[in-house]
């Protein structure tokens, strides 16, 4: 009931019917995270290409629209690995049914740096790592982490903007990788974000 609720609201809200369902906030693998951020540049270049334009060097929306799939492939990408970073600082936290103390979310905030390093050393240079490194950044700049970085190169920001906007929903709607927070419904999620 709930998820075919969840389902026809989307629908609604879209304007369109979903033939794509991605189910966030229940220990979801990363494939799933990875067709989300695909899905958010998907619809992006479908009703606003212009926005893509500068994605991986694209010069206009003609461009972007020739290379849909190979954008499309790399935000996948840049979706299932953004996180990698996350696989050197895990053992170190502890969150069982409470918040991070201040230590483990220093050591959380080090994962896009680890990340960026680890795929710049695995030869994911040039989109992948940037796309780990800036995740946890705020769309303008001005906050999140890490903070001693560069603004966003725009060859890759949309794609960090999408990834923002996949690890916002699996935050809000995770009661599995963050077992300290309740996980919102999602009607209750779409009425925040209105």
């Amino acid at each position: 009931g709930e998820i075919v609720g969840q389902v026809l609201e989307a629908e609604r809200l879209a304007g369109d019917r979903v033939d794509n369902i991605v189910f966030m906030g229940m220990g979801e693998p990363l494939a799933n995270f990875a067709h989300l951020t695909k899905a958010l540049i998907r619809r992006l270049i479908d009703t606003d290409p212009a926005a893509v334009v500068g994605l991986k060097g694209c010069k206009n929306v003609a461009e972007v629209a020739a290379r849909k799939a190979e954008l499309l492939d790399t935000a996948y990408e840049c979706g299932l690995y953004h996180d990698v970073g996350k696989s050197a600082v895990i053992l170190n936290i502890d969150n069982n049914g409470r918040r991070l103390i201040d230590e483990e979310f220093q050591g959380i905030q080090t994962h896009p740096a680890i990340g960026c390093g680890l795929l710049q050393e695995a030869g994911c240079g040039k989109y992948m790592a940037p796309a780990a490194l800036y995740h946890h950044r705020f769309y303008n700049g001005q906050g999140g982490y890490p903070k001693d970085v560069p603004p966003c190169p725009p060859e890759v920001k949309v794609i960090v903007d999408a990834l923002s906007v996949a690890d916002s929903l699996d935050a809000a709607t995770d009661n599995i990788g963050r077992c300290y927070q309740m996980a919102k419904p999602f009607r209750t999620l779409v009425g925040e974000l209105k």
